[in-house]
């Protein structure tokens, strides 16, 4: 992010008026770190606020463009499912088990990765999420 004043010319496709935006053009809280963006076109100027841009910019883009946008992590999991077995002391027949099916997704560190790929069993038990 930009902390110190910056001035953009968006040059206007029929080269009649260039479309400038200014962000910090002010030293106090209202407008530094970009939060306000101060644009100008043929001598006339205007305020805009960044996430009013962003939302435009979100609205016109394409399903690339916010892919781009959002930040994504990928991380290698194992899936494991396991019966988890509880024995009820009230209520239900005392002495009676009750099972469970749990699924997990554990990350796998780098090194038990590392292994997964060694043994071969990259594609059946490693999985994207």
């Amino acid at each position: 992010m930009l902390k110190e004043y910056t001035k953009y010319r968006f040059p206007d496709l029929s080269s009649k008026n260039d479309l400038i935006f200014e962000v910090n053009y002010k030293n106090d809280d209202e407008t530094k770190d970009c939060k306000i963006i101060k644009w100008k076109i043929d001598e006339k100027e205007g305020f805009i606020q960044r996430k009013h841009l962003f939302e435009f910019l979100w609205f016109i883009g394409t399903q690339e463009d916010h892919r781009k946008m959002i930040p994504q992590t990928i991380r290698k999991t194992r899936y494991i499912e396991k019966f988890v077995g509880v024995k009820v002391t009230r209520d239900i027949r005392k002495g009676e088990m009750l099972n469970f099916k749990i699924a997990l997704d554990v990350p796998l560190s780098e090194e038990e990765l590392m292994a997964e790929v060694k043994k071969g069993k990259n594609d059946k038990i490693v999985k994207p999420i």
